[in-house]
């Protein structure tokens, strides 16, 4: 039989190697060199961040390849010669360096140079005091960390107020609340921002507060002032302030509680920007910083500069359109004065803000209680006078008042019919304000008037002195209408030695704003000075030969003389005399012979 053939094994056929692709090779990202400064010493924290940022080039952006797709192998341009290379990143740095170290030294010239300046001034004016080595190297050193001539909204800060910063280099997060005192204008919020600017640098922020800084974001999340409250920035900046008293009560507790809310998040530094006249004011603040773990520093308004504390200097600051202010920001001169008659000094060793003493003066401050807060005592007059309300009304009341007192009041279908001083009180819609009882002011006692004072006033109470009214004195329209009285019989040197010599007895019948009752001491001092200067002009004029109606009132010491109006015959105006810093025509209706109001009862009057 035929065998079958048995199958030959096949020979595996040897596999041909596929040739690979050459793969794109990876740029490897280099390694940042070491910033070296030119002496050889590490690179400071803002030459690393140069180093890194802005002089490193960033990778190239790679374009994302399919799956699958061959990877592009890049041509090179072909060249004619050898390539440049391009600097190398140390090469960079050093040239940066170079650069910094010339304007830093150009700078420490600027500084040289200004402290040679302002020592030779302070040369002039009194000689130097031996001061020991040591301390006087520390003052310098703590001078250098806070640059003292660091400009802010146009004005160098003081060195007071350098000394008052808690801005610490090895701590530059650490909580730290200042309460901010004195009245407007007496720069605490000018303060603040330089203070903020310190803090800011120390934790990387190059923040340069300008003459609009009050209303920038950084300012308004790290300076809280009630203020805020009543103060609109619009999209472009404009900030417009609109004062309502009735919100106080309101926006106060709310600016406590943002300040709460900042602490709770560890925001720092934080500013009070309040006036904090009275000590209780910060109270709620000191409470809460105690809570959150915050460092305090009052700074009061004298370590602020001169005139911090003098009305007239802070009524410039802030007048109408003054830098960095927002419109309609308007503080009136007596508010002004009552602020600063009304500041409450701080107790001693508050001002240095740290040790046993500051610790014990906050402890005051932490129990100081508002007016309403405190136990009820004996009450306190507001003033003592003269009770006129029933005998005034009595002889004045129907005194026809005139033209030149009505002028728009009296138009409608009452025109012609209301005429006198009781149809003016009694008025429908007149935006008159009256006085609570009609009185003559005799000695007004203030915040502290001292026991001499009231017990002189306590001696008379009770006493009965003659009274007459000699002329009706008011702003032209109505604004603003007084009595010019006089005190007649025995007992009239009495009063005038507890008023003392300036006194010039009035009766305040009604005023509207912007006028207020106490603005009729000084109508009527201007209006007496005016009469005073017309009377000599037409002493000469008559001498001259020229002849000139000329109506005096009753009064031997005091002769008012005015010229004659043609709307009014019975009455003369002195036109554009300025009360209180406003322009006012002021007219006179002599009352002849005066109206005698009788006996009248001296009293204290209590609020």
């Amino acid at each position: 039989q035929p065998q079958p053939q048995q199958p030959q094994p096949q020979q595996p056929q040897p596999q041909q190697p596929r040739p690979q692709q050459p793969r794109p090779q990876q740029p490897r990202p280099q390694q940042p060199q070491p910033q070296v400064a030119a002496d050889g010493t590490a690179a400071s924290g803002a030459v690393r961040r140069v180093a890194s940022g802005a002089l490193s080039q960033p990778p190239p952006l790679k374009r994302p390849r399919l799956a699958g797709a061959p990877a592009a192998v890049a041509k090179a341009p072909p060249t004619t010669g050898p390539a440049p290379s391009p600097p190398s990143a140390p090469a960079l740095l050093a040239a940066d360096l170079r650069k910094r170290i010339s304007a830093l030294a150009d700078k420490a010239s600027a500084l040289e140079a200004l402290a040679a300046k302002r020592a030779g001034v302070a040369a002039t004016r009194q000689p130097p005091e031996p001061v020991d080595e040591e301390s006087e190297d520390e003052e310098g050193e703590e001078e250098e960390q806070l640059e003292p001539d660091v400009e802010v909204d146009g004005n160098l800060c003081s060195d007071a107020v350098l000394r008052l910063s808690r801005a610490d280099p090895a701590a530059p997060f650490r909580r730290v609340v200042y309460l901010m005192r004195g009245p407007p204008g007496s720069g605490k919020s000018t303060a603040a921002r330089f203070l903020l600017a310190q803090h800011m640098k120390l934790q990387g922020v190059d923040w340069r507060p300008g003459s609009n800084a009050a209303f920038v974001s950084i300012s308004r999340a790290f300076i809280l002032s009630t203020d805020d409250f009543f103060t609109k920035v619009d999209d472009r900046g404009k900030a417009e302030y609109h004062f309502n008293p009735s919100k106080l009560k309101e926006y106060h507790p709310k600016n406590q509680a943002r300040c709460e809310a900042s602490m709770e998040l560890g925001l720092t530094p934080l500013f009070v920007d309040n006036t904090n006249i009275s000590l209780w004011e910060m109270r709620d603040y000191l409470k809460a910083a105690e809570k959150f773990g915050y460092d305090v520093q009052v700074v009061d308004p004298q370590a602020l500069g001169p005139g911090a504390l003098d009305p007239v200097v802070l009524e410039s600051r802030i007048g109408e359109g003054a830098e960095g202010r927002a419109s309609g920001k308007e503080i009136p001169g007596h508010v002004l004065n009552r602020m600063v008659s009304n500041f409450e000094d701080l107790p001693p060793g508050l001002g240095s803000g740290s040790g046993p003493e500051a610790y014990a003066a906050l402890g005051i401050v932490r129990e100081a209680r508002a007016p309403w807060e405190r136990p009820p005592g004996p009450p306190v007059p507001s003033y003592a006078g003269l009770d006129v309300e029933a005998r005034a009304l009595a002889r004045l009341g129907a005194l026809e008042l005139g033209p030149l007192f009505w002028e728009d009041q009296a138009c409608g279908e009452g025109e012609g019919l209301e005429s006198n001083l009781l149809d003016a009180r009694c008025k429908d819609g007149a935006n008159w304000s009256l006085p609570d009882r009609l009185h003559v002011t005799v000695r007004f006692f203030g915040r502290d008037p001292g026991a001499d004072t009231i017990a002189a006033a306590e001696a008379l109470v009770g006493s009965w002195f003659e009274v007459e009214a000699r002329s009706l004195v008011f702003v032209r329209g109505g604004g603003l209408l007084c009595a010019d009285v006089g005190i007649v019989g025995p007992g009239a040197e009495d009063l005038a030695a507890l008023v003392g010599d300036d006194w010039l007895p009035h009766i305040t019948l009604l005023n509207a704003k912007p006028w207020w009752p106490k603005d009729s001491n000084d109508l009527l001092s201007a209006l007496k000075k005016a009469s005073k200067e017309h009377a000599r002009s037409t002493a000469a004029t008559a001498a001259g030969g020229e002849d000139e109606e000329v109506i005096d009132l009753a009064g031997e010491e005091d002769v008012l003389a005015g010229p004659t109006s043609e709307e009014d015959p019975r009455a003369f105006v002195f036109p554009g005399l300025q009360v209180r810093g406003r322009a006012a025509d002021v007219c006179v209706l002599p009352l002849d012979p005066p109206q005698p109001l009788g006996p009248c009862k001296f009293k204290l009057f209590f609020p």
